[in-house]
């Protein structure tokens, strides 16, 4: 195979090396392991290598956590409040065989109230290579996500392998980056781009980057007062006891909720919350009886149901049916439609606030045309209904 792969551009400063960004990426990547993939073009240039396949052992202890402890010499360090030992034989245990006929013990869980949890999970050890110009160069790091990302979108664009998820963002949940770096001899500077990086191997990995998304939840508290707590407590119970179900369209609202604030994915949110919406309307609008179903289409074709008539046309006669003022409402709606059309036409990149009111505008209408009156304050249907 020709490479295409030249040296930097004449303006940039020649590079002296190699930044190494190493990961533990979660989920199972099916290519052969020690296999190096360079990248280059459309702004980026580096490589991806995919080392092996791993299945750590995780253990979840419900009876153990973290403690620190204070040394007579004045150090602190971090222990565990018990051993983990070896499993209980007073436990059930599975053995599973995969799809692909690997076969293997996947899980045990002891049989105590407090009995631990033991399963494989599977990662693939993969590191980044990103050339530098200086010794203490950050480069490496601000290219791993986008190295990662070209290389994992490819290979789901070429091997259509659902298996293994899209990044929404690098995962450094439970996978910490190690950094490690290779300088080239005089030599190897000299060689074609493809030629030198491939090469290159770090030294000694050191930890870099650490995120503290799952630790931090174990300190996770009450949010509110006791009282406000013991209200929360009984109108839950009084919606479950008295039939409360989400409707399907609400449950996926939920959903889009946590792909916008956990899985950082505002832009897919949105579009499909309003999609949600006008699915909703058109819901709505079809359990109408047919000359009310009528009238809040008159003269309209399926190509006239845009997003816009929706909101100013159909919304307003459904809502005619409900005890409440429509018109703030609908402004909000429209606000709505606004930003939408920005993230679809205009590649807005949303803000918090932008994104949570989207969401709050779907779930507000949504929950006025599909809860039972008994589980709404207001916007009760119309007695004459």
């Amino acid at each position: 195979m020709t490479s295409s792969f030249g040296p930097f551009g004449d303006s940039d400063p020649p590079p002296i090396g190699v930044h190494f960004v190493h990961q533990y990426y979660p989920g199972f990547i099916d290519v052969r392991p020690h296999s190096l993939y360079l990248i280059d073009g459309e702004g980026l240039r580096g490589g991806v290598q995919v080392l092996r396949h791993v299945r750590p052992l995780v253990v979840t202890d419900f009876a153990n956590e973290l403690i620190r402890v204070h040394a007579d010499d004045g150090t602190v360090h971090t222990r565990l409040a018990r051993p983990i030992s070896d499993i209980d034989q007073a436990s059930n245990a599975i053995d599973a065989k995969g799809l692909e006929g690997r076969s293997a013990a996947a899980l045990a869980i002891e049989k105590g109230a407090d009995g631990r949890i033991f399963y494989q999970d599977v990662f693939t050890e993969l590191q980044t290579l990103t050339e530098i110009a200086a010794p203490d160069s950050s480069a490496g790091l601000v290219a791993h996500e986008q190295l990662v990302g070209r290389f994992v979108a490819a290979y789901r664009f070429i091997h259509k392998d659902p298996r293994l998820e899209m990044p929404s963002g690098i995962p450094i949940e439970t996978t910490p980056l190690r950094v490690g770096h290779y300088f080239y001899s005089a030599k190897e500077r000299a060689l074609p781009f493809d030629q030198r990086i491939a090469e290159a191997w770090p030294g000694e990995l050191q930890l870099s980057i650490a995120a503290l998304g799952r630790g931090v939840r174990s300190l996770r508290d009450h949010n509110v007062a006791p009282d406000l707590l013991e209200k929360r407590s009984y109108d839950l119970n009084a919606h479950l006891c008295n039939g409360f179900v989400l409707s399907e369209n609400l449950l996926e609202l939920e959903r889009l909720v946590d792909l916008a604030f956990s899985g950082g994915r505002r832009r897919a949110a949105i579009v499909e919350a309003v999609s949600l919406l006008e699915v909703g309307l058109l819901q709505a609008r079809d359990r109408l009886p047919v000359g009310e179903r009528a009238k809040s289409s008159r003269n309209l074709t399926p190509d006239d149901l845009t997003l816009k008539m929706l909101v100013n046309r159909v919304l307003p006669h459904l809502l005619h049916h409900f005890d409440g003022d429509p018109k703030p409402l609908i402004k909000r709606a429209n606000e709505m439609r606004d930003i939408r059309n920005s993230v679809v036409h205009q590649r807005l990149e949303p803000s918090a606030e932008q994104t949570n009111h989207v969401l709050s505008v779907v779930h507000t209408i949504l929950a006025i045309l599909e809860l039972p009156d008994r589980f709404k304050g207001n916007w009760k249907r119309k007695s004459a209904d």
